[in-house]
């Protein structure tokens, strides 16, 4: 064969059309020249080589056979040239195979003078054992955090807006920030505290998410305020600060500021929560109803009084995710 397999049998070998007595020398040279083998379009791993001398010896054989079975006397010179094909073959295949046979080996049976050392825990194994013990609402909880979604996308959506509007905002934005309560709340009595970087007194509204005024508190000197009376439980609410000068009133937050939202925790919820006494479902609770700061501190709790705990770990590391 010349320096490079000619196209003609580079085409036929892709094609698997290759003469016999052809394949030992183009598997051959294809074996050493990577030119060939990037024209052949072949991979160069001892599957491929393996699967393709099979194929050649295959045909190979089939060729000898039919060779054999006709007179000798008639086709001696054909016989010949198979039987030296046939030999060439099978020496190139051994030498070429050899350590593809040595690797299905070592794999399949492995020698007794050279045990190979067990395969190390996979921490699936520990983290399905644990998911097993859990209930089946508390597992699908489990499932789906691990799962890197977060269990109450749309509420978590609607606590953390980019952008919104209030009720009877002024245009002039004032400095004011917001301090609690924000997101997923227990208490339905919670306090309500701000920071003013103006003077004068201040008052705080509570709207539904129609707008519906749902509480409002007297003037306040201070920065705090509690409601005499509780604000309904399983609801989400928008609240604002409203700065009361000789100038006018102002708003904070303001548009195009995002505005200040809770939701209040549901007393089945409560109640729920009351009788886990598990850390790790209380924190799957809490994961489930958006409170992501309180679920990651009870994965952790949990983590330090079961160190060998995996699952707590990855919970913990899941809903570190989803914390805005």
């Amino acid at each position: 064969m010349t320096a490079h397999v000619a196209p003609q049998l580079l085409r036929q070998y892709k094609a698997r059309m290759l003469p016999p007595e052809e394949i030992p020398a183009v598997v051959d040279h294809l074996g050493r020249c990577a030119v060939c083998r990037e024209a052949a379009g072949e991979s160069i791993t001892l599957a491929t080589a393996a699967r393709r001398w099979q194929e050649a010896l295959a045909d190979v054989d089939d060729h000898v056979t039919s060779i054999e079975t006709v007179r000798p006397a008639k086709f001696g010179r054909r016989a010949k040239i198979g039987a030296t094909i046939a030999g060439a073959a099978l020496i190139a295949a051994a030498f070429f195979l050899s350590p593809y046979v040595r690797s299905r080996r070592s794999a399949d049976q492995p020698r007794a003078t050279s045990p190979q050392p067990p395969a190390p825990i996979r921490r699936s194994e520990p983290v399905a054992s644990e998911l097993s013990s859990l209930s089946p609402d508390l597992r699908r909880i489990a499932t789906t955090l691990l799962g890197g979604v977060s269990p109450n996308r749309q509420l978590h959506l609607l606590l953390h807006p980019s952008t919104g509007v209030q009720r009877n905002a002024t245009r002039d934005r004032i400095a004011g920030r917001i301090l609690a309560p924000l997101y997923v709340i227990q208490s339905d009595r919670p306090t309500f505290s701000w920071v003013p970087q103006t003077p004068g007194t201040s008052s705080v509204q509570v709207f539904d998410m129609e707008f519906n005024l749902v509480m409002e508190s007297p003037r306040l000197n201070g920065t705090s305020w509690r409601p005499p009376r509780p604000i309904p439980r399983a609801a989400t609410y928008q609240w604002q600060v409203v700065v009361h000068r000789t100038s006018g009133d102002e708003v904070f937050p303001a548009a195009p500021a995002a505005p200040a939202r809770f939701h209040i925790l549901s007393g089945t919820t409560i109640a729920e929560l009351g009788r886990h006494e598990s850390e790790l479902d209380r924190g799957l609770i809490f994961a489930r109803e958006g409170m992501l700061p309180e679920a990651a501190a009870a994965f952790e709790a949990y983590r330090r009084a079961h160190p060998s705990s995996d699952l707590a770990e990855r919970l913990a590391a899941a809903v570190h995710v989803h914390q805005p």
